[in-house]
């Protein structure tokens, strides 16, 4: 909108009546010089920054400053239509009307300013901060002078700063965080609405702040000291720290703070702390390492946190002895397939609180993994180590219900110290009680074995051996000795025993007593009956006329259920069919996994092969076990036929193995025969084939084709039982 303005109009063309009366002093009056500048001052206004204007008392226009005209983005000399005020915003012409006539009338003063907003070519409007000065007395000026600065962009930023000022204050007002601010003398000179509903008042501005009554005792100790550290650190130094604040409902939360040392910076000259509240996080990261460190199933400590433990207490604690002692539960994978995994957990949290109710304040006790449970107990020497061994092994032993089953828990334990005066670390303790555990369970379970050094060298030599075995199996360095079986009615070849020995390069041909418990125990021992039945298969491709070979399997691969796959697959390879191979398993293994057993067995039996119960009579088989496994053959084991002739305790168990395996549909086998009478007795007993040095020692492939040209080869249909009841349609 253009305001007119009653005054008269700018630059006119011609003079007005009171001008044209006026004599013409153009030549000689100093006002010729304001109109027509000299060069000097032309360059200085010019380049002036601020805009100069003079006008005369009647409010027309007479002269702007060149830089002030561009400035405003007008072109030199511009001359308004409807006068100079005709350019003002609508709402500033009343102000600037007052104004200009109290500067005619000598009554404004020229410090006092005025803010008007002048209108540009493109339309919008700049701010300009404006003073005058009459000078209507000066003969040199006879008007009015204005001096004018365009403060625009300075009003838009701090309009700009005041909006963001608002917008910070409304933050903080609202904000969930927490901001508190003091000064050098810990008085506060700023808190957060948020910080005084959350403390119920006791944090407020002019207050002193008091940590001892604010953060929990448990961390005032670091929280003073973390305040002082960043008080005596150079200004502009920032710290983040943790800890508990006493909040309004009366309980303590975990704060997170970033606090800055400001006391220098004359903004501030405080303490600033923004802080908020992380006590979920807080408490979800304790939950999540509790987890990371703690049995889910008991609620003990973890391996992990076990192994931590140890190594910190033989680094850092040495002030006395440190004892061990290392537990696993005797036959527990009986309770898991019997009763089912449930009850095996149940198990596992009983025992747990009946090792936790014996041992003493100060003793860690942790689920290792499994049923191994340990204990670490602080100042115990190996006698008070053995007392607490007695103690868990009281607590542990004895009649346990789980559910409507009852059993009989015990356990083998293991005990391993460290003194004060020798540096130990913490793998090398648990592996010692780990050593001493497994002796205990060699010498018969259900006792306590001390770790000591003839274990030690014990496990030394276990190692080397089972190191040596590694290095055996990549080399090749086992090799197969047959030893025959013959009918003990018509004395024929009825199949031969493939035995393993082990060419060792320092001790020669080895027997498998010396190396077979290690290799079982480390689990190197499938990978052995894979190499001897590869060498079994090349030897029947290589000797067609070779009769039934038995090999040996391992009790402890047989419980991997697809354990067979590759015996199998071997003999698809080799051409040779499984008809023409046996299978000796021991007692042993009818302990283990008997599911997984039995699909072994059964699979083998399936594709034709022949299975035979190795050392019968001293391990762990019952009639059941004889009923529901596919057995063709039972071997009694050696140590009842030496004896048979002299002892009639022995002779009434051959013949009553010999009766219970007929009765079952399957053949009996005696091993270790050795001499002519022992051979007629069990030929008398019925045995149906026998096996020793008696016929022959088991000798090497060089030497099989000897053997089999001494003995005549019996056809295997002569042999053959049958099925039992429960197997006879598969499984």
């Amino acid at each position: 909108m253009v305001v007119h303005v009653p005054i008269c109009p700018l630059m006119d063309a011609g003079p007005s009546e009171k001008e044209a009366t006026r004599p013409d002093t153009s030549e000689s009056t100093p006002l010729s010089k304001l109109e027509r500048p000299s060069t000097e001052l032309e360059l200085l206004l010019g380049y002036s920054l601020d805009i100069l204007t003079v006008l005369e008392l009647d409010g027309s226009w007479r002269y702007t400053s060149p830089a002030g005209t561009l400035a405003m983005g007008y072109p030199r000399g511009f001359d308004p239509v409807g006068g100079i005020f005709s350019l003002l915003h609508e709402e500033d012409v009343p102000a600037a009307l007052v104004a200009f006539q109290d500067l005619v009338d000598g009554v404004r003063s020229e410090t006092d300013p005025i803010i008007l907003r002048v209108r540009t070519p493109d339309g919008s409007y700049r701010m300009l901060e404006t003073v005058g000065r009459s000078l209507a007395d000066d003969p040199a000026i006879r008007g009015i002078v204005l001096n004018s600065r365009d403060i625009t962009d300075q009003r838009h930023a701090e309009d700009a700063l005041r909006r963001e000022e608002r917008r910070f204050r409304s933050l903080l007002q609202h904000a969930s965080d927490f901001t508190v601010v003091w000064d050098a003398d810990f008085r506060i000179t700023y808190v957060s609405p948020s910080v005084v509903e959350a403390t119920g008042g006791l944090f407020v501005s002019g207050t002193e702040v008091r940590l001892a009554e604010l953060v929990h005792p448990d961390d005032y100790e670091y929280a003073e000291q973390d305040f002082a550290d960043l008080l005596a650190s150079p200004s502009g130094t920032v710290r983040r720290m943790q800890f508990r604040v006493q909040f309004a409902e009366g309980g303590y939360r975990w704060l997170e703070a970033v606090v800055a040392n400001l006391l220098a910076d004359p903004d501030v000259t405080g303490v600033v702390v923004n802080a908020r509240d992380v006590t979920e996080r807080f408490e979800h990261e304790q939950r999540l390492g509790h987890q990371a460190s703690h049995d889910p199933l008991t609620g003990l400590p973890n391996r992990l946190a076990f192994e931590t433990a140890l190594a910190e207490r033989l680094a850092h604690d040495r002030r006395g002895w440190v004892g061990l002692c290392f537990i696993d539960l005797d036959h527990f994978k009986y309770v898991n397939d019997s009763l089912g995994h449930g009850a095996g957990d149940e198990l596992l949290r009983i025992i747990a609180r009946r090792i936790r109710s014996v041992v003493r304040e100060g003793a860690f006790v942790a689920r290792f993994g499994g049923d191994e449970f340990v204990v670490m107990a602080g100042n115990a020497d190996m006698a008070a180590v053995e007392r607490l061994g007695s103690r868990l092994l009281s607590a542990i032993t004895g009649p346990t219900r789980l559910g409507e089953s009852e059993l009989y828990a015990s356990a083998s334990i293991g005990v391993a110290v460290a003194s004060p005066y020798e540096a130990r670390d913490a793998e090398s303790m648990i592996r010692e009680g780990d050593t001493a555990m497994y002796e205990a369970k060699a010498r018969g379970r259900g006792q306590i074995v001390r770790f000591d050094d003839a274990l030690q060298e014990k496990a030394r030599s276990t190692l080397r051996l089972e190191t040596s075995l590694q290095h055996a199996i990549r080399r090749g360095e086992f090799t197969v000795h047959y030893q025959p079986l013959v009918s003990a009615t018509d004395r024929g070849l009825a199949g031969l025993e493939a035995l393993v020995r082990w060419n060792h390069p320092d001790l020669g041909l080895t027997m498998p007593a010396t190396f077979l418990p290690a290799a079982e125990r480390s689990g190197l021992i499938a990978q052995i009956d894979h190499q001897v039945l590869r060498a079994v298969l090349r030897d029947m491709r290589s000797n067609p006329g070779m009769p039934r070979v038995w090999l040996n399997l391992s009790a402890r691969a047989l419980s991997e259920s697809l354990y067979t796959r590759p015996i199998i697959a071997a003999a698809v390879e080799a051409g040779i069919g499984l008809d023409r191979l046996g299978f000796e398993i021991t007692e042993t293994a009818l302990a283990d996994d008997m599911s997984a057993v039995r699909e072994n067995l059964t699979r083998l039996r399936q594709q034709g092969a022949k299975i035979a119960l190795d050392d019968y009579g001293t391990g762990y088989a019952s009639l059941v076990n004889l009923k529901q496994f596919p057995i063709d053959e039972l071997k009694i084991d050696q140590r009842f036929v030496s004896e048979m002739l002299t002892q009639s305790l022995d002779h009434a168990i051959v013949s009553g193995v010999t009766r219970i395996g007929h009765a079952l549909g399957v053949q009996v086998v005696a091993e270790g025969v050795e001499s002519a009478s022992q051979a007629e007795a069990l030929v008398e007993i019925g045995v149906d084939l026998l096996q020793g040095f008696y016929y022959s020692p088991p000798v090497p492939v060089g030497e099989l084709e000897a053997l089999l040209s001494a003995w005549p080869i019996l056809p295997t249909t002569c042999w053959t039982s049958t099925l039992p009841r429960d197997l006879s349609d598969g499984v």
